[in-house]
Order: structure tokens, then C-alpha cells, then sequence
């Protein structure tokens, strides 16, 4: 969070996003539903590696009506770890709303994903933030140090007072060997946001 703070108070990072804005569905995290939203709405987006599994889409709902609102991130949209994962997330970096593409978008009109494909860049640079799961195969993985997923330890061994242990590796070296660094989405989703909080097995750490 402290990050975000400095990045939006001292650098030039793009601050504002762009002027346009564009109609899209989010996830409002504390409600646990789906909403009818735009783009001058503050929020972050997911960029991740899809699973095989197929996830049902549910159907939009009004934005303040919650009479279809989910319990806990555990149960909404029946999502999968990675997903979870970023919806803690979100709101440790108070942040309300959540873009998907798996659950922002429905996978079943045609039309609908047409419009939203050819508004990515819009969606990615008009987030506050970009989470990106640059670890594991699949959406099932999580995001290491957020929910049940631990991030690696290092290890390390003490002599008296003086404890010893092994640097972490250069971050870059870890994203270029993972299946996310492999995808012309993924790498055009990172490409097009202001700011990544990348999330490795061993460290997380910001880009903007």
C-alpha cells in the first residue's frame, strides 16, 4: 500500500488515466458481486493464466442491489485460488473494485467479448493497478503470501548472533521463467498498466 502511495504522490507514472472512458463489469469486492461499472471507477485488474476448468459466469446485477451477493470471496463465482487471492488483495490495498476477464466479461456473448477485447488497453491502463500472477500453471495456484499459498523461504543458518542467508534472485530472472512471461495476452496486459505488483514464489514486487 505504501508503494502505491509514493507511486501516486512522487513519480509520473501516468497518474491520470486516460480521459475516455469505457463501460465494463467489475467485481466489488466488499459486496462479493458483480457490478455495471466504467472506467473512471478506481480499481485493479488481474493478469493471470487461465485454468482448464470451466467456471460458470453469472449474470450482471444492479449496483445497489445486493439480493444476489455472496457470502465471502470463498464462494463467489465458485473462483478459483488465484482469483481469491486478488480479491484479498484488492482490499489490503483499499481498493473496492476488482477486474476479471474470466468473470468481467461474458464468456457467452459474442458480441460483448468482441467489445471488451478491443478496449484492453482502456481497461488495463485506466486500473490503478495491475496484479499479476507471475507464478504457477494455472489459476489454481494463488498468489504466494496472500491467501494459502506460502511464498519459498530462502534458506539461512546462524553462527552466535549473526544470521546468514541467501539474497533473493534478481525478479526480472524469475518473471522470464514463468508461463506468464510465455502469453501474448499476459505480456500485452503488463505491457499496457501504469503500475504491476508482480507476485513470484519467493518475493512480490512493484513496476511502475
Amino acid at each position: 500500500l505504501s508503494w502505491l502511495h509514493e507511486c501516486r504522490q512522487y513519480h509520473n507514472c501516468g497518474s491520470d488515466p486516460p480521459e475516455q472512458t469505457f463501460p465494463i463489469k467489475l467485481i466489488d469486492c466488499s459486496k462479493n458481486l458483480i457490478i455495471s461499472a466504467d472506467t473512471s471507477y478506481k480499481y485493479a485488474a488481474l493478469s493471470y493464466v487461465w485454468g482448464a476448468q470451466d467456471e460458470t459466469i453469472p449474470q450482471t446485477v444492479d449496483q445497489d442491489d445486493t439480493s444476489n451477493a455472496r457470502q465471502g470471496p470463498d464462494e463467489l463465482l465458485n473462483a478459483p485460488r488465484t482469483i481469491e487471492d486478488a480479491i484479498t488483495a484488492t482490499q489490503n490495498l483499499n481498493l473496492r473494485y476488482l477486474w476479471v476477464d474470466r468473470h468481467c466479461i461474458d464468456q457467452n456473448n459474442a458480441s460483448e467479448k468482441h467489445t471488451q477485447i478491443a478496449a484492453m488497453h482502456l481497461i488495463y491502463r485506466s486500473a490503478e493497478v495491475t496484479l499479476v500472477a507471475a507464478c504457477g500453471d494455472d489459476d489454481s495456484f494463488g498468489l504466494p503470501g496472500v491467501g494459502l499459498t506460502p511464498r519459498i523461504s530462502l534458506p539461512e543458518v546462524t553462527f552466535g548472533s549473526l544470521r546468514l542467508g541467501l539474497a533473493l534472485p534478481n525478479p526480472a530472472q524469475l518473471l522470464s521463467k514463468s508461463r506468464w512471461s510465455s502469453r501474448a495476452w499476459t505480456y500485452q496486459e503488463g505491457l499496457l498498466s501504469r503500475r504491476r505488483l508482480i507476485f513470484t514464489t519467493r518475493e512480490v514486487y512493484l513496476e511502475c
